[in-house]
């Protein structure tokens, strides 16, 4: 340790003077447009956090958890090319500071893991020949330090820790003298990836972000930096969204180079015990994010996180092979496709050549009121979509659950009277949504993918947050409120629509009547997803066929 501690402070000098630089003019345009031509990338989130729990790692660990028993960088690279990826971005550095090549800066890194090759190992030289041998890009994933003497970043000690209470940290220096050893170590690294380049929290001072970036510049002019979530190029090459984190993504009109970056399964990593299978589908994958994204001018980087035995997880292999026999690189724009397209509107009638109808129900606050309702729609031989929120599945679990026995279906709705587009922004709004998905989940122990907000609003942060969380937005084409005859109604209702019966009691009053009229016109009302499954919209039906949201917590 005494060793390191002195090569550190060599190297920090010697990187302080520049000694390493080096000169070259740099084609930022060219080497834009190069990147955009990759597409579809695989993020990797392997080290300590794989082997505990939380994700998130401090530097304290006890490093003979790490254990990859069957490493084999070669089965990541085989997966990244079936799904047709062209770069990966491994983390060769995360949280905890936990290095995964023997570094002179640092008492955490690989040599420590003695249960991986005795701790001779080299994971970033192992992982880069694979992947350039199967001829895909090399990225690396660095997480600058985090530390301090107070609040969340207390326990996490990334630097020694006695520099943090002497006040003699020199972070920068520290930094700069990794990405030294990682920029003239291992041949060509075509993107350095950088997290936490805006925190506070590891010694930075401000306008450090930017000598590092000209740093690596120095070393290898090719090579593209990104800051994660930044979008000025003072700060990054490439426009930069952590999709599960800010649940921004680049406008439709986006003029500039951008990257999104997003995950396959559950977490970043995977952890003990926990499911490491995917939770997102190809349709998803490819047509609600991989295309769109790419004709606005950003690539698709898509987290594959392998599990403790230093494998991909042979479902999220398959789910890759998927993906790659569903869209192909060289394929134009198929923004004509009826699949393709981030979530940008509510669903108000579906096309079906059945004599059906959806009848749906919103946000009842009186029990008695979907009990009398279910029971009519019992008598009519009807079924409907109940809507409601999470203080209701709460409140009413058990009346709810006894309605979905009954064949009726449960959607979710945000709090009765919210205008969710009066958040202050999509972290908000996603808070909102999982709370009801959660209460509905503990209610029925269904995955509801049917979503209504009380207060019919939507606007920009909305839709990305129903998009992510796998939700079908639900409008309607005639709404049902009481407040006028039911006549007034008649001539507009037709096969395929969504009919909404509100809550309140004269509208619930002239449900009878309206089911009276359905069967005279021989018009059978229906829960929304068996409409959906009727449909000849392709999009519908594979919503309708999708057995549940493909939600993420998106909460690291």
């Amino acid at each position: 340790m005494l060793v390191k501690n002195r090569l550190r402070a060599v190297l920090c000098v010697i990187v302080g003077f520049g000694v390493f630089s080096a000169s070259a003019e740099r084609d930022l345009n060219t080497l834009q447009k190069d990147f955009l031509s990759w597409k579809f990338g695989m993020f990797i989130h392997f080290n300590m956090a794989t082997f505990v729990s939380g994700g998130w790692t401090s530097g304290k660990e006890d490093p003979l958890l790490f254990n990859p028993v069957d490493m084999d960088f070669g089965q990541w690279a085989d997966a990244a090319v079936a799904a047709k990826m062209k770069y990966g971005v491994f983390t060769v550095k995360h949280t905890g500071g936990w290095c995964l090549w023997d570094t002179a800066l640092s008492d955490r890194d690989i040599t420590w893991f003695k249960n991986y090759k005795d701790g001779k190992g080299d994971m970033v030289r192992e992982y880069c020949e694979a992947f350039r041998n199967r001829n895909l890009k090399v990225g690396l994933y660095y997480c600058f330090p985090l530390g301090g003497q107070t609040g969340r970043w207390k326990e996490s000690q990334t630097l020694p820790a006695e520099e943090y209470a002497l006040g003699t940290l020199d972070a920068l220096s520290f930094i700069k003298a990794q990405f030294t050893e990682l920029l003239t170590n291992y041949g060509k690294i075509d993107l350095i990836w950088v997290d936490q380049n805006a925190s506070p929290n590891g010694g930075l001072k401000p306008g450090d972000w930017e000598k590092v970036k000209a740093h690596v510049h120095s070393i290898q002019p090719n090579c593209l930096v990104i800051g994660n979530n930044q979008t000025k190029f003072s700060r990054t090459d490439i426009h930069g969204y952590e999709y599960s984190y800010s649940l921004k993504l680049p406008p439709l009109d986006n003029p500039y180079p951008a990257e999104v970056c997003d995950k396959l399964q559950q977490g970043w990593f995977t952890n003990p015990g926990s499911d490491d299978g995917p939770v997102r589908d190809v349709n998803y994958v490819v047509n609600k994010m991989l295309r769109p994204l790419n004709d606005r001018n950003a690539n698709y980087l898509l987290n594959c996180a392998p599990n403790q035995r230093g494998l991909m997880p042979d479902s999220v292999v398959e789910r890759l092979k998927a993906i790659g026999r569903a869209w192909d690189p060289n394929e134009s724009s198929k923004s004509d496709s009826e699949l393709y397209g981030i979530t940008r509107a509510t669903l108000k009638q579906v096309p079906v050549k059945k004599k059906m109808l959806a009848l749906t129900f919103n946000a009842f606050d009186d029990p008695e009121h979907f009990e009398y309702v279910a029971a009519v729609l019992e008598k009519y031989d009807a079924r409907g979509t109940f809507f409601f929120s999470e203080a209701l599945m709460k409140s009413e679990g058990a009346k709810i659950k006894a309605l979905a026995k009954q064949g009726h279906e449960i959607g979710i709705s945000s709090p009765l009277g919210l205008d969710l587009t009066e958040l202050k922004d999509a972290r908000a709004v996603r808070s909102e949504v999982n709370l009801v998905q959660k209460a509905a989940w503990g209610a029925t122990r269904n995955r509801s993918t049917l979503f209504r907000a009380s207060i019919p609003n939507y606007d920009e942060k909305v839709w990305s947050v129903l998009n992510y969380s796998g939700l079908l937005p639900v409008g309607a084409a005639v709404s049902l409120d009481g407040k006028a005859e039911l006549s007034e109604y008649s001539a507009r209702i037709e096969q395929g629509q969504i009919i909404e019966v509100a809550s309140e009691k004269a509208a619930v009053d002239q449900l009878e009547a309206l089911l009276k009229m359905l069967k005279k016109r021989n018009l059978d009302g229906v829960a929304l997803t068996k409409l959906m499954k009727h449909s000849s919209s392709e999009r519908l039906c594979v919503a309708a066929g999708s057995g549940g949201a493909d939600v993420v917590s998106g909460m690291e």
